[in-house]
């Protein structure tokens, strides 16, 4: 693990946010994450490590209501930094400037920290920037929030390295903490969060050849349904259908919110392979979700 640091003060703020998350360093493995619908707030620790027609992906995931965070410490694709972090990248400062000031804003609060890493000379260039944080003496920013469609984006222009016993520590990771509770898509805050259930179902092809499956989701009458990905197949019922290559997974996620009544919830999947005009039912998976109060 690179940047062993870095990564530690990540996870600790995810944790502590109760966030599921899964940490990638494989090209391939993170395209494979990122489109499967799982996730709705990315982290990019390294750009140079993603593929260039993933920046339009991205971009149109937050364009949609997903967030971001950026970690800048070298050059990035310059109109993908402006069009969605409002920022371009202009080199490093002569002063190494170590002392941060925070203002009031959704992720931060006023204060100050001193780093333990240079960080990048950022220009805002967006007209929907909020300056989070910027140097002491020079006011250089060095923490900036875009907002880009119905999505947010959040920079920071150092690595975020800070050991447990660093100055910094606390406060980088209660930004972190209050960024990943701003950058949620605004239709999940609008449910009320005990209610709210993601389910997840995953595929895996075990055949030599390719095998064409649908699957159809059905829901009680009085759950709410808030986000689905991939988009289904028919608007008023949950149904995709997709072709399985051998030994590569599939995953179709979605998320509903119970209603404020006890009772059971039943869901039934059903699996139909598709050989062209004729569908076979293979599998009915029934779940049963209490709601206690």
């Amino acid at each position: 693990r690179k940047n062993y640091s870095e990564l530690d003060l990540i996870e600790e703020a995810l944790e502590e946010a109760s966030i599921y998350y899964k940490i990638e360093t494989n090209p391939i493995t993170q395209i494979r994450e990122l489109r499967s619908g799982t996730y709705n707030i990315i982290i990019l620790l390294d750009p140079m490590l993603i593929f260039s027609h993933v920046f339009q992906e991205i971009k149109e995931r937050v364009w949609r209501g997903e967030g971001v965070i950026g970690i800048f410490t070298r050059s990035w694709r310059k109109d993908f930094i402006k069009e969605l972090f409002g920022i371009k990248i202009k080199g490093w400062p002569r002063k190494k400037e170590k002392t941060i000031e925070t203002d009031p804003t959704p992720i931060s609060s006023e204060g100050e920290f001193t780093l333990q890493s240079d960080f990048a000379r950022i220009v805002p260039e967006g007209e929907n920037l909020v300056i989070v944080g910027k140097t002491k003496r020079d006011k250089q920013p060095a923490i900036t929030l875009n907002h880009y469609g119905e999505g947010r984006a959040v920079a920071f222009g150092f690595k975020l390295n800070a050991s447990p016993e660093a100055h910094s520590y606390e406060a980088l990771k209660q930004i972190l903490f209050n960024s990943f509770s701003y950058l949620k898509p605004q239709k999940e805050k609008d449910a009320t969060i005990s209610r709210l259930v993601p389910i997840e179902l995953a595929f895996q092809n075990p055949a030599s050849s390719a095998t064409q499956l649908k699957i159809k989701e059905e829901i009680p009458q009085e759950v709410k349904l808030i986000s689905a990905e991939p988009e289904p197949d028919e608007k008023d019922y949950l149904s995709w259908t997709f072709t399985m290559e051998p030994s590569r997974p599939n995953n179709l996620r979605y998320e509903v919110e119970l209603p404020d009544l006890k009772g059971e919830y039943q869901f039934k999947t059903s699996i139909i392979k598709v050989e062209g005009e004729t569908e076979f039912l293979m599998l009915i998976i029934w779940v049963v979700i209490y709601m206690s109060s």
